[in-house]
């Protein structure tokens, strides 16, 4: 297995554990948040295969512009910075009990999740 695929295939799973790590502990804060929006025709177009698709594509991105450049764990805070205020900042638009507190806790989480793994891969 090449390095690239190695690192695609690590980083994934580092970040799917630390992340569900978190959430795990969050889930009801954010549960409470979702159940108060109105979801009628939202989640009915049976689209939830995308959900692991996009989670490839981020693993991807933090591979291509974080771990095969070489880059330090600080640019993969950044990168997990960037990706989780767009995250966060669309949630905060679309659901009226998002609040800003919980989106910037969100954001430093997600930038540690991916500054962390970008130190580990690279110690590897």
């Amino acid at each position: 297995m090449n390095t690239f695929m190695r690192n695609i295939l690590l980083s994934g799973i580092l970040i799917f554990i630390f992340q569900s790590i978190f959430y795990h502990f969050t889930f009801k804060i954010y549960t409470y948040k979702i159940q108060k929006k109105d979801w009628s025709g939202l989640l009915s177009n049976n689209k939830e295969y995308l959900l692991p698709l996009a989670f490839l594509i981020v693993i991807f991105g933090f591979n291509y512009f974080v771990i095969s450049n070489n880059s330090r764990p600080y640019d993969g805070f950044l990168f997990g910075i960037v990706l989780g205020s767009f995250f966060n900042g669309i949630n905060y638009a679309v659901f009226d009990n998002w609040s800003a507190i919980g989106a910037l806790l969100d954001t430093l989480f997600v930038g540690l999740n991916c500054g962390f793994v970008a130190f580990l891969i690279s110690k590897m």
